[in-house]
Protein backbone atom coordinates (compact mmCIF):
# COMPACT_ATOMS: atom_id res chain seq x y z
CA UNK A 1 0.00 0.00 0.00
CA UNK A 2 1.57 3.40 -0.93
CA UNK A 3 1.51 6.05 1.38
CA UNK A 4 0.36 9.66 0.64
CA UNK A 5 2.48 11.94 -1.48
CA UNK A 6 5.04 14.38 0.10
CA UNK A 7 3.36 17.58 0.54
CA UNK A 8 4.61 20.60 1.87
CA UNK A 9 4.66 21.19 5.68
CA UNK A 10 4.29 24.27 7.52
CA UNK A 11 6.44 25.26 9.91
CA UNK A 12 4.12 24.32 12.96
CA UNK A 13 3.71 20.75 11.75
CA UNK A 14 8.23 20.67 12.11
CA UNK A 15 7.63 20.94 15.95
CA UNK A 16 6.78 17.85 18.05
CA UNK A 17 3.98 18.49 19.48
CA UNK A 18 3.64 18.57 23.16
CA UNK A 19 1.47 16.13 24.08
CA UNK A 20 3.76 13.82 21.95
CA UNK A 21 7.14 15.06 23.39
CA UNK A 22 7.51 12.93 26.28
CA UNK A 23 6.02 9.63 24.43
CA UNK A 24 8.79 10.05 21.24
CA UNK A 25 11.46 10.86 24.06
CA UNK A 26 11.20 7.68 25.54
CA UNK A 27 10.48 5.26 22.37
CA UNK A 28 11.83 5.73 19.20
CA UNK A 29 13.65 9.16 20.35
CA UNK A 30 15.29 7.61 23.56
CA UNK A 31 19.09 8.25 23.51
CA UNK A 32 18.80 11.39 21.69
CA UNK A 33 19.43 14.96 22.83
CA UNK A 34 16.26 17.26 22.68
CA UNK A 35 17.64 19.05 19.55
CA UNK A 36 18.73 15.77 17.72
CA UNK A 37 15.05 14.62 18.23
CA UNK A 38 13.78 17.85 17.02
CA UNK A 39 15.67 17.68 13.75
CA UNK A 40 14.97 13.94 13.25
CA UNK A 41 11.27 15.25 13.97
CA UNK A 42 11.51 17.60 11.13
CA UNK A 43 13.21 15.53 9.04
CA UNK A 44 11.09 12.70 8.80
CA UNK A 45 8.46 15.00 8.38
CA UNK A 46 9.78 16.48 5.25
CA UNK A 47 10.15 13.20 3.24
CA UNK A 48 6.77 12.20 4.49
CA UNK A 49 7.80 9.11 6.92
CA UNK A 50 6.49 7.86 10.24
CA UNK A 51 8.77 7.54 12.94
CA UNK A 52 6.34 5.69 15.05
CA UNK A 53 5.77 3.13 12.15
CA UNK A 54 9.75 2.94 12.05
CA UNK A 55 9.64 3.81 8.07
CA UNK A 56 12.60 5.87 9.55
CA UNK A 57 14.57 5.90 12.51
CA UNK A 58 17.89 7.85 13.95
CA UNK A 59 20.73 6.11 15.32
CA UNK A 60 23.42 8.00 17.04
CA UNK A 61 26.71 6.45 16.59
CA UNK A 62 30.20 7.25 19.10
CA UNK A 63 33.71 6.14 17.60
CA UNK A 64 36.44 5.47 19.45
CA UNK A 65 37.53 9.30 19.65
CA UNK A 66 34.25 10.24 21.17
CA UNK A 67 32.87 11.71 17.93
CA UNK A 68 28.83 11.63 17.66
CA UNK A 69 27.04 11.53 14.61
CA UNK A 70 23.37 10.44 14.14
CA UNK A 71 22.66 8.60 11.34
CA UNK A 72 19.05 8.27 9.89
CA UNK A 73 18.62 4.43 9.04
CA UNK A 74 15.52 2.31 7.50
CA UNK A 75 15.24 -0.71 5.79
CA UNK A 76 15.86 -1.47 2.38
CA UNK A 77 12.09 -1.28 1.95
CA UNK A 78 11.41 1.80 3.17
CA UNK A 79 14.24 3.26 0.91
CA UNK A 80 11.83 1.75 -2.02
CA UNK A 81 9.11 2.95 -0.64
CA UNK A 82 10.45 6.52 -0.93
CA UNK A 83 11.67 5.79 -4.21
CA UNK A 84 8.22 4.41 -5.34
CA UNK A 85 6.90 7.79 -3.94
CA UNK A 86 8.77 10.25 -6.72
CA UNK A 87 6.30 7.95 -9.24
CA UNK A 88 9.59 7.56 -11.10
CA UNK A 89 10.56 4.68 -9.86
CA UNK A 90 10.94 1.43 -12.08
CA UNK A 91 12.53 -1.60 -9.80
CA UNK A 92 15.98 -2.55 -10.15
CA UNK A 93 17.84 -4.84 -12.34
CA UNK A 94 20.72 -6.90 -12.99
CA UNK A 95 21.75 -8.14 -9.41
CA UNK A 96 25.07 -9.85 -9.85
CA UNK A 97 27.91 -11.19 -7.81
CA UNK A 98 31.36 -11.54 -8.14
CA UNK A 99 32.55 -14.58 -6.44
CA UNK A 100 35.97 -16.42 -5.79
CA UNK A 101 35.73 -20.09 -6.93
CA UNK A 102 36.98 -22.66 -4.46
CA UNK A 103 39.87 -23.21 -7.20
CA UNK A 104 41.15 -19.85 -7.16
CA UNK A 105 39.51 -17.82 -9.99
CA UNK A 106 37.16 -15.01 -10.35
CA UNK A 107 33.17 -15.17 -11.75
CA UNK A 108 30.56 -12.74 -12.15
CA UNK A 109 27.27 -14.42 -12.14
CA UNK A 110 23.92 -13.08 -12.15
CA UNK A 111 22.46 -13.89 -8.80
CA UNK A 112 20.06 -16.39 -9.81
CA UNK A 113 22.72 -18.54 -10.93
CA UNK A 114 24.91 -18.33 -7.71
CA UNK A 115 25.97 -21.38 -6.11
CA UNK A 116 27.22 -21.33 -2.36
CA UNK A 117 29.17 -24.86 -3.01
CA UNK A 118 31.27 -23.28 -5.69
CA UNK A 119 31.89 -20.49 -3.91
CA UNK A 120 34.98 -19.49 -1.88
CA UNK A 121 33.99 -16.12 -1.15
CA UNK A 122 31.75 -13.19 -2.45
CA UNK A 123 33.85 -10.27 -3.76
CA UNK A 124 31.29 -7.93 -4.14
CA UNK A 125 27.69 -7.00 -5.68
CA UNK A 126 26.11 -5.04 -7.82
CA UNK A 127 23.21 -4.14 -9.08
CA UNK A 128 20.88 -1.06 -10.87
CA UNK A 129 18.27 0.75 -9.86
CA UNK A 130 15.73 2.35 -12.64
CA UNK A 131 14.69 5.94 -12.46
CA UNK A 132 12.42 6.92 -15.79
CA UNK A 133 13.78 9.68 -15.88
CA UNK A 134 17.55 8.94 -17.01
CA UNK A 135 18.51 7.11 -19.83
CA UNK A 136 19.92 4.42 -18.27
CA UNK A 137 19.44 2.57 -14.78
CA UNK A 138 22.20 3.45 -12.02
CA UNK A 139 24.62 1.07 -11.43
CA UNK A 140 25.95 0.32 -7.98
CA UNK A 141 28.56 -1.80 -6.58
CA UNK A 142 29.35 -2.71 -2.74
CA UNK A 143 32.52 -4.82 -1.48
CA UNK A 144 32.18 -7.25 0.75
CA UNK A 145 34.99 -6.03 2.99
CA UNK A 146 33.49 -2.55 3.22
CA UNK A 147 29.88 -3.72 4.39
CA UNK A 148 30.05 -7.12 6.01
CA UNK A 149 29.79 -7.14 9.62
CA UNK A 150 32.63 -9.37 11.68
CA UNK A 151 33.65 -9.97 15.09
CA UNK A 152 37.35 -10.76 15.54
CA UNK A 153 37.21 -11.93 12.17
CA UNK A 154 33.92 -13.73 12.27
CA UNK A 155 30.55 -12.71 10.39
CA UNK A 156 28.02 -12.14 12.24
CA UNK A 157 24.02 -12.22 12.11
CA UNK A 158 22.57 -12.65 8.87
CA UNK A 159 25.71 -11.96 6.90
CA UNK A 160 27.04 -15.38 8.20
CA UNK A 161 24.40 -16.89 6.88
CA UNK A 162 22.68 -15.01 4.14
CA UNK A 163 25.84 -13.17 2.83
CA UNK A 164 24.71 -12.72 -0.80
CA UNK A 165 21.13 -11.18 0.22
CA UNK A 166 22.56 -8.97 2.23
CA UNK A 167 25.66 -7.58 -0.02
CA UNK A 168 22.76 -7.23 -2.88
CA UNK A 169 20.89 -4.76 -0.38
CA UNK A 170 23.83 -2.78 0.08
CA UNK A 171 24.18 -2.45 -3.07
CA UNK A 172 20.74 -1.75 -4.29
CA UNK A 173 20.82 0.95 -0.97
CA UNK A 174 23.75 2.76 -3.21
CA UNK A 175 22.01 2.53 -6.28
CA UNK A 176 18.74 4.19 -4.83
CA UNK A 177 20.43 6.89 -3.99
CA UNK A 178 22.53 6.95 -6.93
CA UNK A 179 18.89 7.38 -8.95
CA UNK A 180 16.88 9.43 -6.86
CA UNK A 181 19.78 11.40 -4.78
CA UNK A 182 17.01 14.37 -3.91
CA UNK A 183 14.76 11.10 -1.96
CA UNK A 184 17.09 9.33 -0.55
CA UNK A 185 20.06 11.69 0.29
CA UNK A 186 21.61 11.05 3.62
CA UNK A 187 19.64 7.91 4.55
CA UNK A 188 21.29 4.45 4.89
CA UNK A 189 19.52 1.58 5.25
CA UNK A 190 20.32 -1.23 8.19
CA UNK A 191 22.66 -3.42 5.91
CA UNK A 192 25.08 -0.68 4.87
CA UNK A 193 25.20 0.39 9.09
CA UNK A 194 26.16 -3.24 10.18
CA UNK A 195 29.82 -2.64 9.64
CA UNK A 196 29.62 0.45 12.08
CA UNK A 197 29.56 -2.14 15.45
CA UNK A 198 32.87 -4.09 13.51
CA UNK A 199 35.04 -4.97 16.78
CA UNK A 200 33.51 -2.41 18.45
CA UNK A 201 34.69 0.58 16.71
CA UNK A 202 31.22 2.36 17.09
CA UNK A 203 28.45 1.88 19.27
CA UNK A 204 25.38 1.38 18.06
CA UNK A 205 23.06 2.54 21.20
CA UNK A 206 19.95 0.78 20.13
CA UNK A 207 21.54 -1.94 22.20
CA UNK A 208 22.58 0.43 25.42
CA UNK A 209 19.64 -0.78 28.06
CA UNK A 210 22.87 -3.39 28.82
CA UNK A 211 24.62 -0.49 29.93
CA UNK A 212 25.05 -0.04 33.81
CA UNK A 213 25.04 3.76 33.81
CA UNK A 214 21.23 4.85 35.15
CA UNK A 215 19.17 6.96 33.35
CA UNK A 216 20.28 11.01 34.06
CA UNK A 217 16.73 12.01 33.51
CA UNK A 218 13.62 9.60 33.60
CA UNK A 219 10.30 11.00 32.54
CA UNK A 220 8.79 7.86 33.63
CA UNK A 221 9.90 6.85 36.90
CA UNK A 222 9.15 3.55 38.38
CA UNK A 223 11.20 3.25 41.40
CA UNK A 224 10.38 5.68 44.14
CA UNK A 225 13.86 5.48 45.72
CA UNK A 226 16.45 8.35 44.33
CA UNK A 227 19.08 6.65 41.95
CA UNK A 228 22.37 6.12 43.39
CA UNK A 229 24.78 8.63 43.63
CA UNK A 230 27.65 8.05 40.41
CA UNK A 231 29.64 10.21 38.70
CA UNK A 232 28.06 11.22 35.47
CA UNK A 233 28.97 10.64 32.38
CA UNK A 234 31.40 12.48 30.15
CA UNK A 235 28.60 14.14 27.59
CA UNK A 236 29.30 13.10 24.21
CA UNK A 237 31.36 15.43 21.99
CA UNK A 238 29.62 18.34 20.76
CA UNK A 239 27.16 18.65 23.00
CA UNK A 240 25.72 21.56 24.33
CA UNK A 241 25.77 22.78 28.10
CA UNK A 242 23.63 21.17 30.95
CA UNK A 243 20.36 22.88 29.79
CA UNK A 244 20.86 19.73 26.50
CA UNK A 245 21.27 16.90 28.38
CA UNK A 246 19.89 13.79 26.78
CA UNK A 247 16.73 12.37 27.68
CA UNK A 248 16.28 8.52 28.03
CA UNK A 249 13.49 6.67 28.69
CA UNK A 250 13.36 4.38 32.26
CA UNK A 251 15.08 0.99 32.00
CA UNK A 252 14.05 -1.16 29.28
CA UNK A 253 13.54 -4.38 30.23
CA UNK A 254 16.79 -6.11 29.11
CA UNK A 255 18.38 -4.46 32.38
CA UNK A 256 15.60 -6.25 34.74
CA UNK A 257 16.42 -9.38 36.23
CA UNK A 258 13.70 -12.20 36.09
CA UNK A 259 11.36 -12.01 38.95
CA UNK A 260 11.92 -15.19 40.72
CA UNK A 261 15.98 -15.28 40.53
CA UNK A 262 16.68 -11.47 41.46
CA UNK A 263 20.18 -9.70 41.03
CA UNK A 264 21.50 -7.15 42.62
CA UNK A 265 24.27 -4.79 41.78
CA UNK A 266 25.74 -6.15 45.66
CA UNK A 267 24.84 -9.75 44.46
CA UNK A 268 28.89 -10.99 45.28
CA UNK A 269 31.15 -12.94 42.85
CA UNK A 270 28.93 -12.30 40.39
CA UNK A 271 30.09 -9.64 37.34
CA UNK A 272 26.55 -7.16 36.83
CA UNK A 273 26.77 -6.89 33.77
CA UNK A 274 26.58 -10.32 33.05
CA UNK A 275 24.13 -11.29 35.56
CA UNK A 276 21.94 -8.41 33.56
CA UNK A 277 22.63 -10.06 30.22
CA UNK A 278 20.96 -14.04 31.44
CA UNK A 279 18.13 -11.82 32.91
CA UNK A 280 17.77 -10.62 29.82
CA UNK A 281 17.83 -14.24 28.64
CA UNK A 282 15.51 -15.49 30.90
CA UNK A 283 13.15 -13.22 30.06
CA UNK A 284 13.53 -12.89 26.32
CA UNK A 285 14.83 -15.99 25.13
CA UNK A 286 12.85 -18.86 23.14
CA UNK A 287 15.51 -21.50 24.84
CA UNK A 288 17.40 -19.46 28.04
CA UNK A 289 19.56 -22.19 28.88
CA UNK A 290 20.55 -22.70 25.39
CA UNK A 291 21.04 -18.89 24.78
CA UNK A 292 23.07 -18.41 27.94
CA UNK A 293 24.94 -21.65 27.07
CA UNK A 294 26.02 -20.51 23.37
CA UNK A 295 26.88 -16.42 24.52
CA UNK A 296 29.02 -17.90 27.83
CA UNK A 297 30.89 -19.95 25.63
CA UNK A 298 31.51 -17.06 22.99
CA UNK A 299 32.48 -14.68 26.30
CA UNK A 300 35.04 -17.31 27.82
CA UNK A 301 36.64 -17.79 24.49
CA UNK A 302 36.85 -13.62 23.66
CA UNK A 303 38.06 -12.84 27.50
CA UNK A 304 40.49 -16.00 27.77
CA UNK A 305 38.24 -17.25 30.91
CA UNK A 306 36.58 -20.15 32.23
CA UNK A 307 33.53 -18.17 34.03
CA UNK A 308 31.89 -15.01 32.34
CA UNK A 309 30.62 -14.17 35.84
CA UNK A 310 34.12 -14.11 36.95
CA UNK A 311 34.97 -11.30 34.67
CA UNK A 312 36.82 -8.29 36.70
CA UNK A 313 34.40 -5.23 36.73
CA UNK A 314 36.87 -3.13 34.93
CA UNK A 315 36.22 -4.96 32.08
CA UNK A 316 32.37 -4.54 32.23
CA UNK A 317 32.42 -1.95 29.24
CA UNK A 318 34.25 -4.18 26.63
CA UNK A 319 31.84 -6.72 28.07
CA UNK A 320 28.59 -4.75 27.90
CA UNK A 321 29.99 -3.93 24.14
CA UNK A 322 30.83 -7.42 22.91
CA UNK A 323 27.02 -8.65 24.34
CA UNK A 324 24.99 -5.68 22.22
CA UNK A 325 27.38 -6.95 19.24
CA UNK A 326 27.95 -10.42 19.03
CA UNK A 327 26.25 -12.11 22.05
CA UNK A 328 22.77 -10.35 20.39
CA UNK A 329 23.67 -10.74 16.70
CA UNK A 330 24.16 -14.33 17.41
CA UNK A 331 21.14 -15.45 19.09
CA UNK A 332 19.11 -13.72 16.33
CA UNK A 333 20.91 -15.63 14.06
CA UNK A 334 20.34 -18.54 15.87
CA UNK A 335 16.57 -17.52 16.06
CA UNK A 336 16.57 -17.54 19.38
CA UNK A 337 15.59 -14.21 20.51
Amino acid sequence: MNLPATTPQNEGDLVIPERLKKILMNSVFKNLFEDEALLAWRLAKRRGLDVEARQIYFVPYTDKKGRRSVIQQTSIDGLRLIAQRSGTYGGQVNPKLNIRLKDGSRKLVPHEEYDPGETKEIISASISVVNKEFPQPQQATALFKSYAQTYNGQLQGLWATKTDVMLLKCAESLALRKAFPEEVSGIYSNEEMDQARNDIEAINVDFSTLQKEPAQVNLSPVNPEPPAQETPTQAPVGTQQETTQPIVSEPAPIEQPVSENPVTEESEGINSVWARFMAFCKKSAKDPALAIEIISDLVCERFKIGDPAKIPAENDATLTLYLKTAGLSTLEAEELI
